[in-house]
């Protein structure tokens, strides 16, 4: 014999609410994630901005910020 459990309201209410929390914490790590990588974006044009040759640490951090940007992409679904 198959017994339903049945969910009551309140209990709904409290995991849509549990569901708009964690909606908002993965918003957050995403925006905080964002924010470095533009702050590094920065970073990098001033630096080349400035002019003369590109330098070995300069080349790692651009490859640096590819990685990262390439990571945070893959972890947002496109747009439809």
């Amino acid at each position: 014999m198959e017994h339903k459990i049945l969910m009551t309201q309140a209990e709904l209410s409290a995991a849509l609410d549990k569901l708009t929390a964690q909606v908002g914490k993965v918003a957050k790590e995403q925006s905080d994630r964002f924010d470095a990588l533009t702050s590094k974006i920065k970073e990098l044009t001033d630096i080349i901005n400035a002019g003369g040759d590109v330098t070995p640490e300069v080349t790692a951090a651009l490859a640096s910020v590819q990685s990262a940007l390439g990571t945070l992409d893959d972890a947002i679904p496109d747009a439809p």
